[in-house]
């Protein structure tokens, strides 16, 4: 079986290719470097501060394109038959996903734990929605 028709992907709906979607996407979601910002750049080049910054460095690139990969494999899952106006969309959803966990997450450990990624993107989905909702209510009172 190739690498574009693996098991972890055959209930992927296949795009014009034939390629599954999250394999699609991955050029345009692909984190540089930069994306970590300066404040974490900072953060990587000085002593640990404490916190959420001491984990973090440049060396995390490949567990975080991991993360991307299975980011975009869930909403996949969740959205087969998601319309082409949510499939572009998907790149900067899946980067903004990927980088609320990094940022949140205490650890390496707990960032790239699998078993628990599904929880966390649901987690940090009703956060998204509670916060639209409190800015939608305060432009309503407006």
């Amino acid at each position: 079986m190739s690498e574009d028709q693996s098991s972890s992907s055959s209930s992927a709906r296949p795009v014009s290719n034939n390629r599954p979607l999250h394999e699609t996407l991955l050029p345009a979601v692909t984190l540089p470097v930069s994306a970590l910002g300066k404040r974490n750049m900072a953060a990587v080049s000085s002593p640990p501060r404490g916190l959420n910054g001491t984990w973090r460095s440049n060396s995390d690139m490949a567990q975080r394109r991991v993360i991307v990969k299975e980011i975009v494999k869930s909403i996949h899952r969740r959205r087969p038959n998601a319309p082409q106006s949510f499939k572009k969309q998907l790149p900067s959803m899946v980067q903004r996903l990927e980088e609320a966990l990094y940022k949140n997450a205490p650890s390496m450990e707990v960032y790239a734990d699998l078993s628990t990624l599904e929880q966390r993107l649901e987690t940090l989905a009703r956060k998204v929605q509670q916060q639209a909702a409190v800015m939608k209510q305060q432009q309503h009172s407006k």
